[in-house]
């Protein structure tokens, strides 16, 4: 099994390669989330995908396995302050927030992992969720950014998955219909959390990002 991992900057021009894989996530991503909110009687804004600044994806033996969408906030910002993400944050945690000094925010939206790989282990005891949003942690870092936020779904157990990878649970939303936790990881204040050959295999995967040549094999 061959694993890959791309961090696309979404600010930048991007290779022929980069756009097919842009091409190919946007697709899965309007399919899964359109369906789910028509479901309820709602529709998808199809700008959400492009206003992310990060687009990080993992690909398996040439398939998207998953993706996640990152915005990135500045809080000292006027213009983050009134972005509607940060405006449907509740007031009590946006105090906690600035409370705890964190002036800049990476919004971790859009975890998608796409129907193949959702049971599957993309390595021993890692499925492709688990590996996006500890990679994700890694990208908030590498931005320099103060901390990570995400909106996490209860019914779908994304909150009890990132409780364990450390991130904390701050306050309870309903968006779109759904039960949430909003999760919350200061890399100041917290500490990612895990087996040592998941922390492992999580910086190996880091360090061969976004190169074509430079990829993770793992034994079927």
């Amino acid at each position: 099994m061959e694993l890959k991992y791309y961090m696309i900057d979404m600010t930048s021009h991007h290779s022929e390669a980069e756009v097919n894989i842009i091409n190919r996530c946007y697709d899965h991503w309007f399919e899964a989330f359109q369906a789910d909110l028509q479901s309820r009687g709602m529709n998808l804004n199809k700008s959400e995908f492009h206003r992310a600044r990060v687009l990080a994806v993992l690909e398996c033996d040439g398939h998207i396995a998953g993706f996640h969408l990152y915005s990135v906030f500045d809080l000292r910002e006027l213009p983050s302050q009134n972005h509607v993400y940060i405006e449907g944050l509740p007031a009590a945690t946006k105090q906690e927030i600035s409370n705890r000094g964190s002036r800049s925010l990476m919004a971790m939206e859009y975890l998608t992992v796409t129907p193949d790989f959702r049971s599957i282990d993309v390595s021993a005891g890692i499925k492709s969720a688990e590996l996006l949003i500890r990679l994700g942690l890694k990208v908030m870092e590498s931005l320099g950014l103060d901390a990570a936020i995400g909106v996490a779904r209860i019914d779908r157990k994304v909150n009890s998955l990132a409780d364990r990878i450390g991130c904390e649970e701050v306050s309870l939303m309903e968006k779109y219909n759904n039960k949430c936790s909003l999760m919350y990881f200061d890399r100041r204040h917290h500490r990612v959390v895990g087996a040592l050959h998941v922390l492992r295999f999580v910086d190996e995967l880091w360090k061969n990002k976004n190169t074509d040549n430079k990829t993770v094999r793992i034994a079927s």
